[in-house]
């Protein structure tokens, strides 16, 4: 007989290849639950449930401070599932440690402060230098200087232009610097309260440094930057 608990308003039920989760009402969980125990998979499964194989399954980890569960595999793909609150999540995770094959270990990962706030920081900064970077081209427009669109990407070149004229200087400048303060709230957050994980791993788990995490977002922010540059020449 394969596994099945409740958590909530979700149903995850273990078999050898897959997990399912079920979003059902809380009143007909248990009932559910109960049909899964009694193998009744295929007539209960409907094209809503979600079916995660872990088979290939690299990792499943959960932050203290959420809700949620992130499942990840081998090809770089997740799936994060939300619970109602977090005695229910730390409840699923537990069930779903026990259904895994006894070779998984638990990791626990503190990350520190720098750690924490150094995706918020950089997102910030890139926010920043993006909407600097429109405004001046926005000022630009309406103040009747020519556009000239050639070369590559001139649909998106127009696209832009048409954008910029109708916002403006002053509507680019809000909507960066609200993405600006989402980001900086975000390291704000990182800061006072940095993630506390719990890992499960196949292997031995090496989190990631900051080094390079700092470097890998480098290269986004750069190569953002001059796609933005490459179309607004």
């Amino acid at each position: 007989m394969n596994p099945s608990a409740v958590f909530g308003p979700k149903v995850i039920h273990v078999t050898q290849e897959q997990i399912y989760l079920f979003d059902v009402d809380e009143k007909q969980c248990e009932a559910l639950a109960e049909r899964l125990r009694a193998g009744e998979l295929q007539s209960v499964a409907t094209p809503d449930t979600r079916q995660l194989s872990f088979l290939t399954l690299s990792e499943v980890n959960t932050n203290q401070h959420e809700a949620d569960i992130e499942f990840k595999w081998s090809n770089d793909d997740d799936v994060s599932v939300t619970f109602a609150d977090a005695e229910a999540r730390d409840d699923a995770f537990d069930f779903v440690r026990a259904a895994l094959h006894h070779q998984w270990q638990e990791h626990r990962d503190s990350h520190s402060k720098a750690r924490a706030i150094l995706p918020g920081l950089l997102g910030a900064s890139f926010s920043l230098m993006m909407t600097t970077l429109i405004c001046l081209a926005a000022s630009s427009i309406q103040a009747g200087e020519e556009a000239v669109i050639s070369g590559r990407n001139r649909g998106a070149k127009r696209l832009f232009v048409w954008v910029a004229d109708l916002v403006g200087p002053v509507g680019v400048g809000v909507i960066g610097g609200a993405l600006v303060a989402l980001f900086l709230f975000s390291a704000y957050r990182g800061f006072k309260r940095p993630p506390e994980m719990r890992v499960l791993t196949r292997d031995a788990y090496k989190p990631e440094p900051v080094w390079k995490m700092g470097l890998m977002y480098g290269f986004v922010v750069l190569f953002a930057f001059i796609s933005v540059r490459a179309i607004i020449g």
